[in-house]
């Protein structure tokens, strides 16, 4: 069984690609971490605009945090490229 790929991001035909559900709402938590936003701000915007987490729970200060740890470690940029077409020679 293969590990679920961090948020954001989904397994499709054996690829990891951009999760169309989740996606946007990692852009979001990206913009605001760029502007300066605290990760318990983070937390109570996304709660108060009712954006659901992967589980449909309410969002945790923990899974905010390990999203903007990869964001800073740019473990994401490799996956945000993954999807993209890939030219057979």
């Amino acid at each position: 069984m293969k590990a679920r790929p961090p948020f954001g991001f989904c397994y499709f035909q054996g690829e990891v690609i951009k999760d169309p559900k989740e996606y946007p709402t990692f852009l979001l938590i990206q913009n605001l971490w760029k502007q300066g936003a605290s990760i318990s701000s983070i937390v109570r915007h996304l709660d108060g605009k009712r954006i659901a987490s992967r589980m449909g729970k309410p969002w945790s200060y923990n899974v905010i945090k390990a999203t903007i740890r990869r964001l800073e470690s740019k473990q994401y940029e490799k996956l945000e490229n993954s999807d993209k077409p890939r030219h057979k020679k």
